[in-house]
């Protein structure tokens, strides 16, 4: 269904139209925090369209446009694309409905929201159908349910003088059905790609550091989900399916994204909302196109049936979801896993940062057995202040064991670290200490070569990864060693 006569009609007559009325975040935020100059952005940005043909990408390019540069002609320009977007299914015809209802192209906000109420509908999907009509009936504050409680770790480790890591195990056949978020897979807003829209295309696999990184430090691996998909279709012929469109809603100052019935409860990291894709339906309520995290895939994957979800647990409220998820019968392959210490104890069918191979048609993420003994010293990475944002990620050793030994006497020691290129410190103290173990992060060519050298040393040395299994390195790493390293299981055995 198109609405462009309605909108050359309202031009004709000269309609003053207020865009993106509900508007509630600093869109260039994340920008200014991850060190981009606006201005130079804008730039690359618009210069972009000239190879861009999708509708609904060049859409989003002015939308991004306009949003950065408060300048209105490009939200006119944004409305003209997403009118003239060919729709490919009820879905992406029903999301796209609600982009125009919330930017309110042609002053005809309701109307659009009508519209997108027949199609969801049609999909069977009333909670959402009662939500837009709440928005319409201006009942939506009143309306809505939340829950809000983040998981913690269960864990009881006490008998038993060894404990192994690593057994869990997620398998993908050819058939199954993946399912997967759309930013970092399709489309990197941030590192100036978004020549296709959220649903299909090719799988990007190198993102934002591709603008500063050399050929070297890329390699032909991939990086973060969109490589770890690729390699799904090259390997086993399985192609994911890339979600958008998640409602979420906020609460005291916090932002939660819904489950499969509607109510809103998976955390959500401020800078996710900033996304300057995201639409505002109410001052309150935002429609994420660019979806990132298991948090913002749990209602499109119970919906669609999924098998398997791959996204990131580096925020609570993304444990949260793929808990859900497991206890739903999804499993979930987590590739950054900064928080998933939360999960500790669960049992749940979900693997943070895992080793990985193909194998007999299939892949298989986990099963990388490392038994280690009551009182083993483990070299921990953990971070002391910094002012590197990305640094917080080697944290997540210590997180992971600081609660295990808890449980468990481990003789756990921390090395702080204050910038990336420090992973000398790790090794020296373990070769000091006489350590068998390190659990920290492989991230960069650095990172790379200390560990290598360290595991070269003495077949007895093991490396445990955390945020590393979706990076050119640690992948290196993990198959170069396959003896040698394995992940923060959240399912540890007592034996």
């Amino acid at each position: 269904m198109r609405y462009w006569i309605l909108g050359v009609l309202l031009l004709l007559l000269g309609c003053s139209v207020s865009y993106d009325p509900h508007l509630s975040s600093d869109p260039a935020y994340v920008l200014r925090v991850s060190g981009e100059d606006v201005g130079n952005y804008a730039q690359h940005l618009e210069a972009s369209l000239e190879f861009t043909k999708n509708r609904w990408a060049r859409g989003d390019t002015y939308l991004v446009l306009a949003r950065i540069t408060n300048n209105t002609k490009y939200y006119k320009k944004t409305c003209d694309e997403f009118q003239f977007h060919e729709s490919a299914t009820v879905e992406e015809e029903a999301i796209l409905l609600e982009t125009m209802a919330s930017l309110n192209c042609n002053d005809k906000a309701s109307f659009y929201l009508i519209q997108a109420i027949e199609f969801w509908d049609t999909l069977e999907v009333g909670w959402r159908s009662l939500l837009l009509q709440q928005i319409i009936d201006g009942s939506f504050e009143e309306q809505s349910t939340f829950e809000t409680e983040d998981p913690t770790s269960i864990l009881d480790l006490d008998s038993g003088d060894n404990i192994t890591l690593g057994t869990t195990t997620i398998e993908i056949m050819p058939d199954d059905t993946v399912v997967t978020q759309s930013e970092r897979v399709f489309r990197d807003w941030l590192g100036v790609q978004l020549h296709q829209d959220p649903f299909k295309g090719e799988f990007l696999t190198t993102f934002s550091e591709r603008m500063t990184y050399n050929a070297t430090d890329l390699t032909e691996v991939g990086w973060h989900e969109g490589g770890r998909i690729k390699d799904l279709e090259d390997n086993i012929g399985n192609r994911a399916i890339s979600v958008a469109g998640t409602i979420a809603a906020e609460k005291d100052g916090k932002w939660y994204a819904v489950d499969e019935d509607g109510i809103f409860r998976f955390g959500i990291p401020l800078d996710k909302i900033y996304y300057p894709t995201t639409r505002f339906l109410t001052p309150r309520l935002a429609m994420i196109v660019d979806t990132h995290g298991v948090n913002m895939l749990v209602e499109q994957s119970i919906r669609r049936f999924a098998n398997v979800v791959i996204s990131d647990c580096d925020f609570p409220g993304k444990v949260k979801a793929a808990k859900h998820l497991s206890d739903s019968g999804i499993k979930v392959v987590c590739f950054p896993d900064r928080f998933m210490h939360l999960a500790l104890g669960h049992d749940l069918d979900v693997v943070g940062s895992p080793v990985w191979k193909f194998t007999e048609g299939k892949a298989v993420y986990g099963n990388a057995p490392l038994v280690i003994t009551r009182g083993e010293k483990i070299i921990v990475s953990t971070t002391g202040p910094r002012d590197v944002y990305a640094l917080q990620y080697y944290d997540a050793a210590y997180n992971y064991f600081a609660l295990v030994a808890d449980e468990f006497p481990l003789d756990i020691i921390p090395v702080e670290l204050y910038n990336f290129g420090e992973a000398e410190l790790l090794y020296k103290k373990a070769r000091f200490e006489e350590a068998n173990y390190v659990a920290t992060r492989i991230f960069d060519q650095q990172d790379y070569a200390q560990a290598k050298m360290w595991l070269d040393e003495d077949e007895n040395h093991n490396v445990i990864m955390f945020h590393s299994t979706m990076y050119p390195n640690g992948i290196r790493l993990m198959k170069e060693f396959p003896g040698q390293i394995t992940f923060g299981d959240t399912n540890i055995k007592v034996n």
